[in-house]
């Protein structure tokens, strides 16, 4: 065959291999022009953590985190550890200032966080000490369960943002807990106790809450809370200033001041049902109210030992600070 013909028919064919391709790629999809999904973070991946804590840690100035997306900024993991802010602002947007979990012996002093969705979680620490300095939060303060032997002491709260069932302190399945001298300001919920043992509120100054000032309640398993005392709070806007729920026993609220609330005090202990204990010695004593309202009780035939003495309640004069 001659070498020209040859030439002729490789031409052919390769031109119709070409046109070949080319028809098919216009009849596939533009999947190359399609954006690619990142890939979602493994189900498991770690915590984003500013800083692992395994010695006492004193802050030299502030720390302005706002650039840094973390879950938690001091994950404590040590026993017997003082965290020493000395006044110093840690700002950042983090879900958590400090995790403690399972923890003894932490003293936490004069930290002042601003914008945390949390300031302080803790499961399973004893012997904590927070003392001074501010969390002005997103939602929660300081929320604790199965602690033992905590004082939270001079510590104001602040919340930014409002969030259904977001709290100042809540203790949940705890004993010798108390919370004193601290300012709470603009939370849901103030002070609560669930299911707790030992529990002390004192001279603590809380304005300007949503539902309750100063809570105890039972838990899932029907525990109530108690004893306790309640002493010396000043309680000011708040939809109920004191609300005892069902399972409370053996409680002493004395000497506090109620003001400007919709309700001073709610009781309830759930109306004989089944799914929840009665009211047992809780006693009234010394406090100061600004109105006449009476108490929101709710299902208390089954309570014993309430008693109401040398309670005052004065008229509102002006407007309270």
């Amino acid at each position: 065959m001659p070498l020209r013909k040859i030439i002729l028919i490789v031409i052919t064919i390769a031109g119709a291999i070409v046109l070949k391709l080319a028809f098919d790629r216009l009849q596939a999809p533009a999947i190359e022009d399609a954006p690619i999904a990142a890939p979602s973070p493994p189900a498991n991946s770690a915590p984003r953590i500013f800083r692992h804590v395994r010695e006492n840690l004193t802050l030299k100035k502030d720390l302005d985190l706002g650039a840094m997306t973390l879950d938690t900024i001091f994950s404590i993991e040590a026993d017997g550890l003082t965290i020493d802010c000395a006044g110093h602002r840690i700002v950042s947007r983090a879900e958590t200032g400090i995790v403690a979990n399972d923890v003894r012996g932490l003293t936490v002093k004069n930290c002042l966080f601003e914008g945390v969705r949390d300031g302080l979680a803790s499961r399973g620490a004893r012997d904590v000490a927070v003392r001074g300095g501010a969390f002005t939060v997103r939602r929660h303060g300081i929320r604790m369960q199965h602690a033992a032997g905590v004082v939270v002491d001079g510590v104001t709260f602040r919340a930014t943002e409002h969030h259904s069932l977001a709290m100042a302190v809540e203790f949940t399945l705890s004993e010798n807990v108390a919370v004193e001298n601290c300012v709470v300001r603009g939370f849901d919920q103030g002070i609560l106790f669930v299911a707790s043992r030992e529990v002390n509120a004192a001279n603590n100054d809380i304005a300007d809450i949503v539902e309750t000032g100063i809570g105890t309640f039972q838990g899932e398993k029907l525990n109530g809370s108690g004893p306790g005392v309640i002493r010396g709070n000043k309680i000011v806007r708040a939809m109920m200033g004191l609300e005892i729920d069902a399972g409370s026993f053996d409680l002493e609220i004395a000497d506090n001041e109620i003001r400007r609330c919709e309700s001073w005090l709610r009781l309830s202990d759930g109306g004989g049902e089944h799914l929840y204990n009665p009211l047992r010695n809780i006693r009234f004593v010394r406090n100061r109210i600004d109105q006449r309202i009476d108490v929101e009780s709710f299902g208390l035939q089954d309570a014993t030992g309430i008693f109401f003495e040398n309670n005052v309640v004065e008229k509102r004069i002006g407007e309270d600070s």
